[in-house]
């Protein structure tokens, strides 16, 4: 090979090598689901301690139901088939939940264990309604379904 061709080689394996680290990066920041979130960063409250949850995740009285401070979380599991069927639903709720102004997370209850813990998570999924405080409001028990999502966030 020749000087020019070894140039050229070189030039063409630098391109290569910073398409896919700028591949890499683009998945680390907008692809990447969220993973070990705190709960103080999922509601947006950086240093707020919630030591003072209701400790038997009982229902918290109805007026905070409609609330517009409330959260839907969906825990979810990679290895669970239900979740994997659920996921087109959710993300059609989600689509309804920026129009309207709902708050909504979903959450791999593997990667979020203090959460897991914190609401009880005994199997997926599972659909949660929780205030500003990280309180829990209502377990959803509807149909998995966007529209049945949706009524579950004007109840």
């Amino acid at each position: 090979m020749t000087n020019q061709e070894l140039k050229k080689w070189g030039f063409i394996v630098f391109v290569v090598f910073v398409v896919i680290v700028v591949i890499v990066v683009l998945y680390e920041i907008f692809l990447r689901p969220p993973a070990n979130k705190k709960i103080s960063e999922l509601f947006g409250m950086a240093g707020l301690s919630f030591e003072s949850t209701n400790k038997n995740n009982t229902l918290i009285n109805n007026s905070q139901n409609k609330g517009k401070d409330n959260k839907i979380l969906f825990f979810y599991a990679d290895w669970c088939g239900h979740c994997q069927q659920f996921k087109q639903e959710w993300s059609n709720f989600e689509d309804w939940a920026k129009i309207n102004n709902v708050k909504c997370d979903a959450l791999n209850g593997d990667k979020n264990e203090e959460l897991t813990k914190k609401y009880n998570i005994e199997g997926y999924p599972t659909i949660l309604k929780v205030n500003a405080n990280g309180d829990l409001v209502n377990e959803y028990k509807g149909p998995r379904s966007s529209q049945g999502l949706q009524s579950f966030c004007t109840e």
